[in-house]
């Protein structure tokens, strides 16, 4: 489930090497909020985030909406 997954990419974000940098190719939206998760949580150091995409679905709802769903990915 989304959860699940959402728990499992944030954590394999976390036991990565800090010399490590990332970088995630494919997948589709519920991916990149657990990855970005993991890194803020990694380290309080600025990191930078280059998306490619064909659109990138960046909307801003009221907060009465969820926080993660299909069309607002950050």
């Amino acid at each position: 489930d989304l959860d699940g997954l959402s728990r499992e990419l944030t954590a394999f974000v976390l036991g990565l090497p800090r010399h490590c940098v990332p970088i995630a190719v494919g997948g589709d939206h519920s991916i990149t909020l657990p990855l970005v998760s993991g890194l803020r949580r990694a380290s309080a150091a600025p990191f930078k985030l280059v998306s490619f995409d064909h659109h990138l679905d960046y909307q801003f709802w009221s907060r009465e909406r969820d926080a993660l769903f299909h069309t607002n990915v950050m």
